[in-house]
């Protein structure tokens, strides 16, 4: 398989076969995204990313909302997840998409190390020292921590071996890490023949077709004007009318013939006309709670956010289930709930139904 193109964040050197539309795989700094193990009960694949959540939040500084969670695999009864905020996602992507590049993985940079099965890897660079621990771990921190860091992982008495990758540790963190029980290696040289993973490029940042979307809201937006037409015209034509002067009475009842043919004997028709209108509103009401009713107030909420859209819609059963392209959910949830919907979480998608008391 080809090697995947690399760029770092904000990387100036950019050769011409990384810009101009190439797919590359970006490396972000991997301070600013935690890695995480969730342990998975028995038969919770069903609702995985709602108990990765669950099982993170207590541990979490930051509003869930405010976070983007990508989980990466689950093997043995945990679940490894990506963390890191809304925030720095879009500044990222923006920096690539500001260049050409289109995104076949976005990674902290822990991922430009080899992977060594019997030891950690280890790369110093200006105020930090980058490190890989396994597959799908890594972390950086200052050097002054990372001596600690070292000191703390070997309690048990296991042995480690550090591999360095780049840059040689200094003297004194070489004597600290040989204190603690490190063996220094030197690292291979790290190659770039694997496939990365797509890593935090998931859920709301995963590719879609917009062009799809944008057909698909015309289309939905065509029948629910259809709708709306066919039940409300004689209504309305005749609510326009109801406060006009005794010269249009004649008119108001000659409409509200038309309007409600099955109404012969007419006492008054203004009220009559109400009466009528209601019960027409209420068997709408009743007939109108499926997918064209849900979409009304999801496409208002929509329209009333800025830089909101949909990447994902689907309608079983009495419920619409989407997943948002949005950087402000709270406030469209604050609107769906507005106008009586119920909302179930699942993580990436929300689960969209009327309310019992709505």
């Amino acid at each position: 398989m080809a090697a995947s193109a690399c760029v770092r964040y904000l990387e100036t050197d950019l050769p011409d076969d990384r810009s101009s539309g190439a797919a590359v795989v970006g490396f972000v700094p991997s301070e600013l995204v935690s890695v995480r193990e969730v342990t998975i009960p028995k038969g919770g694949r069903r609702h995985l990313d709602r108990l990765v959540r669950f099982g993170l939040e207590e541990s979490l500084a930051d509003d869930l909302e405010q976070l983007h969670f990508a989980l990466q695999a689950v093997d043995s009864g945990k679940a490894t997840v990506f963390i890191t905020r809304h925030e720095d996602m879009q500044e990222w992507l923006g920096w690539y998409r500001q260049r050409g590049m289109a995104m076949r993985g976005l990674l902290p940079d822990f991922f430009s190390l080899p992977c060594m099965d019997d030891g950690w890897v280890c790369r110093v660079e200006t105020e930090r020292v980058l490190v890989r621990t396994g597959v799908l771990t890594g972390f950086a921190l200052p050097p002054d921590l990372f001596a600690t860091f070292l000191a703390a992982a070997t309690q048990g008495g296991r042995v480690h071996t550090l591999y360095q990758a780049g840059g040689q540790l200094d003297a004194g963190l070489r004597d600290s890490a040989a204190a603690s029980g490190w063996t220094i290696s030197e690292a291979p040289v790290a190659g770039n023949d694997r496939d990365y993973p797509a890593g935090l490029i998931s859920g709301p940042y995963a590719g879609r077709d917009r062009k799809a979307l944008r057909n698909w809201w015309l289309a939905a937006g065509l029948l629910l004007f259809a709708l709306l037409i066919e039940i409300g015209t004689g209504a309305y034509r005749y609510l326009e009318l109801r406060d006009q002067t005794a010269k249009t009475e004649v008119e108001i009842e000659r409409i509200f013939r038309e309007t409600f043919p099955g109404i012969t004997h007419i006492v008054d028709a203004e009220a009559q006309g109400i009466q009528a209108l209601q019960s027409l509103r209420a068997a709408r009401r009743d007939r109108d709670r499926g997918f064209l009713a849900l979409m009304s107030p999801l496409a208002q909420a929509l329209a009333a956010v800025p830089r909101s859209g949909l990447s994902k819609i689907a309608f079983t059963e009495g419920q619409l289930t989407i997943e948002l392209d949005a950087e402000n959910r709270k406030e469209i949830r604050r609107r769906l709930e507005n106008a009586g919907l119920a909302i179930e979480d699942s993580g990436t998608e929300w689960i969209l139904s009327w309310r019992q008391d709505a």
